[in-house]
């Protein structure tokens, strides 16, 4: 409790120094994750004394350099970039859990020096050598994808696999990050107390949302055009593309739908379809 009192008190100040792990940077790793990652050190960066950020590239390629990265997140001072391969050339089930728990040591090795670190915090498994080995783990586990409902007998399987992994994580954490909703409910059925859980929803940059004077002038210069959708996302069944396929063939005005993801190409009819990959 006085720890905590003393980290709460260095936060009010900015003095705090914080460890950040990533398993990559959007945009050189692609991924939602990825992209929350680079965000978020950009954004907390002048808020606090520190951060030493350790990341990695695509898997089996070589990390960013550090004037790629800094360049990336706006160039802040107070940044320290360290970059390790993620090395995963396994083939056997399992192989993406190993080769996440090897550079998460592999992390924890180029940490020089936990103690100079008031908070470690961790996106996925890229935490998982430094639990208990700091007091102040903090992890974000996203989607929570383990957790939740599969559809076919491979995806199950791989679920399944992959929960023991993520429940050491829910056990040994300090705090755990929800994105909300749901979310919550399912770290506080795996045994989290309301307590353990920072809620900390996904967030975008201002400068994807428009002003009202902005939205009025694109109205208006669209009124005639045919209305125009995106979709991004994985090809999976809970991301729900069968309910937006028959909602599409009720509809008798044309729209036009980019999908960006693998997504697969069917009969649109009336409507006009762009795939991105």
């Amino acid at each position: 409790s006085a720890k905590f009192e003393e980290m709460n008190e260095k936060n009010q100040q900015g003095q705090l120094r914080l460890l950040f792990l990533s398993d990559g940077l959007a945009p050189f790793v692609t991924g939602g994750m990825q992209q929350h990652s680079a965000l978020l050190v950009k954004y907390m960066a002048p808020l606090v004394q520190h951060i030493t950020l350790m990341h990695c590239g695509p898997t089996n390629g070589p990390a960013p350099s550090v004037n790629e990265v800094l360049n990336e997140i706006g160039n802040p001072p107070n940044v320290q970039v360290v970059g390790i391969s993620f090395v995963d050339r396994g083939v056997f089930p399992g192989h993406y859990l190993r080769a996440s728990r090897r550079l998460s040591r592999a992390y924890l090795n180029a940490a020089d020096g936990l103690s100079d670190y008031d908070a470690v915090y961790a996106q996925g498994l890229m935490g998982d050598a430094f639990l208990r080995k700091h007091p102040k783990v903090m992890v974000n586990l996203h989607g929570l994808e383990m957790f939740q409902e599969g559809f076919s007998l491979r995806e199950k399987f791989a679920k399944a696999l992959m929960r023991p992994s993520f429940q050491k994580q829910i056990r040994k954490a300090w705090r755990l990050v929800s994105l909300g909703g749901k979310l919550t409910d399912i770290l506080i059925a795996n045994g989290v107390t309301e307590d353990g859980i920072a809620i900390i929803p996904n967030g975008i940059e201002s400068k994807w949302i428009l002003s009202e004077e902005e939205l009025i002038a694109r109205t208006e210069r669209r009124r005639s055009e045919r209305v125009r959708f995106v979709m991004v996302g994985r090809n999976e069944f809970r991301k729900g593309l069968h309910i937006l396929q028959a909602a599409m063939s009720r509809l008798s005005e044309p729209i036009e739908l980019h999908m960006i993801g693998d997504w697969p190409i069917w009969d649109t009819g009336i409507h006009k379809v762009v795939h991105h990959g």
